[in-house]
């Protein structure tokens, strides 16, 4: 995840254009923050899929796949992008990131508190958080132009 802020960093500042940067767009912006958004939870979902049941392990192989590819296309957009942008607006998307997934793991552990073994009641009350919501709108990718 961090990595990916630091390639990002890396090729902006390697860039022959560096004094003629143009602003993200909010297309640029969305993509980074989903970029982080995915990582996340592929690196996730890869490290809950050894202690689960067969079964178990092969949906969160499916999904792993699934952000995979998700992962392909944000990079496809965001990429030959990078050496032309501002890298301020980015750095700053990515952080939105890190702190969404911070605010969420906090509003989870508390649903945890207060709902026990519950799983219904989880994810009902972490589908509340704010975080929650605009983490989920990384599922959709047709903010992308291709």
């Amino acid at each position: 995840m961090k990595m990916t802020v630091w390639i990002m960093m890396i090729s902006v500042m390697l860039s022959p254009n560096c004094l003629a940067m143009e602003l993200p767009t909010p297309t640029d912006l969305k993509a980074t923050y989903c970029l982080n958004i995915l990582n996340y939870y592929k690196k996730v979902l890869s490290e809950k899929s050894a202690n689960e049941s067969p079964t178990s392990q092969q949906i969160l192989k499916e999904t792993v796949e699934i952000a995979e590819t998700k992962l392909q296309r944000l990079e496809a957009y965001l990429l030959p992008r990078l050496p032309y942008l501002d890298v301020t607006g980015i750095i700053f998307a990515a952080g939105r990131a890190q702190s969404d997934i911070k605010s969420m793991k906090s509003h989870l552990i508390a649903c945890s508190q207060q709902c026990g073994q519950d799983l219904n009641c989880i994810l009902k009350c972490s589908h509340g958080a704010e975080s929650a919501q605009q983490m989920k709108s990384c599922q959709d990718l047709s903010f992308l132009p291709f």
